[in-house]
């Protein structure tokens, strides 16, 4: 397990032979690329069905589809590494349904602005995670005019995706 965040280590050690995991959040995908053969994911306590997938379309060679789960996942990846990591993974495993408390002490909690930060940052995975059907709780959090907001780009920003991509394949079948 390497958890240096330096790429050059990864491919290093993979390049010698090694079998690496990469357990930088942030770099989790950046590190398959670089030849680690799995990752260790305080995230993925977050987003285990969305990490497994990830890994899988990876190694299916579905990089366009990589990438536009990676980018939903990157936000809450990075926040891991910016703020306290175990109060972050709780927090956001907390948020997505899945009940894993707060730290101990001495650990200290959240600020409320640092839980503001968390739930901006799973905000792209919950709408993904309710589109799968992989969010666990039972009901959802009222919808208020921000959250309506959120949601509505959300579908705006799929709906150009989709439509962009549909552009794109047939731009390729025309040559």
């Amino acid at each position: 397990k390497d958890s240096t965040s330096n790429m050059l280590r990864i491919e290093q050690l993979a390049a010698s032979g090694a079998s690496v995991f990469n357990g930088c959040d942030y770099l989790n995908l950046y590190g398959l690329m670089a030849g680690a053969v799995g990752c260790f994911w305080g995230g993925a306590n977050a987003m285990p069905k969305e990490a497994v997938q990830l890994y899988e379309l990876y190694q299916a060679g579905r990089h366009a589809e990589v990438l536009t789960l990676w980018r939903r996942m990157q936000p809450l990846n990075r926040l891991l590494w910016t703020l306290p990591f175990n109060p972050v993974a709780k927090a956001a495993a907390n948020l997505s349904g899945r009940s894993v408390g707060e730290c101990r002490r001495p650990v200290p909690p959240l600020t409320a602005e640092q839980m503001a930060a968390v739930r901006a940052a799973m905000a792209p995975l919950l709408i993904l995670m309710v589109w799968m059907g992989t969010f666990t709780q039972t009901f959802l959090p009222p919808i208020t005019k921000s959250s309506a907001a959120l949601l509505e780009q959300t579908k705006v920003n799929v709906d150009f995706q989709v439509k962009r991509q549909t552009s794109s394949q047939e731009l390729a079948n025309a040559r």
